[in-house]
């Protein structure tokens, strides 16, 4: 984890021009939007998405709640947070696809009073009232900042960095496959940003190669609304790469 911390860039916070609609509401994902599949990961009791009972236990403070109506599906890395460390430049597509991100650790339903407190705060502004989470805390605010090319700044790493070392490696494990499905029998082109990339000259920051990113349960990017479509190149021109 602290290879990844030394990955992040560092710089400035950029604080103007923040606007909440400048993001995307909870898109819809089949029969259930984003919201909905975050509780329905986190219920105690396996209740389908829109369920209006269910257990959840808030990492953020440990309490436990049996009414949705009481929890917040908070962003880990806070939508303010996200454009001062460089949402700003992102296109309306990519920012909708970072609100509505369904990959480990960027969702996390929580009470809406520990949700409240934390505001738009990063981790030197803000830490869990549950100390039992703190490490995973940090592991995951790193993770998701690495993710999506995220900046820290110098109070908020020189933070993180002093957390990342007093925690035990076992702490610190994240997991960033989901449900694996088997990579396709052709080859799969190589990961290769285009032209116009604001990335250019990197690679997509999880995979290297479409094969990785199907093998762990990711791909089938599609043009405009996936982020990670701009580090793969469109072979076929169909707005679609890792298929």
């Amino acid at each position: 984890m602290l290879s990844l911390l030394a990955k992040l860039p560092v710089r400035v916070e950029s604080p103007d021009g923040y606007d909440r609609d400048l993001f995307a509401d909870w898109a819809d994902r089949g029969s259930c939007d984003v919201r909905e599949i975050v509780l329905a990961r986190q219920d105690r009791e396996d209740g389908p998405c829109g369920t209006e009972t269910g257990t959840w236990v808030s990492p953020y403070d440990g309490e436990r709640e049996s009414d949705p109506s009481e929890l917040d599906v908070d962003h880990f890395v806070p939508l303010a947070e996200a454009w001062r460390s460089g949402a700003f430049s992102w296109s309306p597509a990519e920012r909708a696809a970072f609100a509505n991100d369904l990959r480990p650790y960027a969702l996390i339903a929580v009470t809406a009073s520990s949700n409240r407190s934390k505001s738009d705060g990063d981790p030197a502004e803000w830490m869990p009232d549950n100390e039992r989470f703190e490490c995973q805390y940090v592991a995951r605010w790193v993770t998701v900042k690495y993710r999506w090319g995220l900046a820290v700044d110098i109070a908020e790493r020189r933070f993180v960095l002093v957390e990342l070392r007093r925690c035990p490696d076992a702490a610190l494990r994240v997991k960033r496959e989901a449900k694996a499905r088997p990579a396709p029998a052709r080859p799969a082109p190589q990961a290769r940003p285009p032209a116009s990339s604001p990335d250019r000259g990197q690679l997509d920051p999880i995979f290297s190669t479409c094969a990785e990113a199907l093998a762990n349960g990711f791909g089938d990017y599609v043009r405009g609304k996936d982020s990670e479509y701009r580090y793969y190149d469109d072979g076929d021109g169909d707005g679609v790469v890792c298929e």
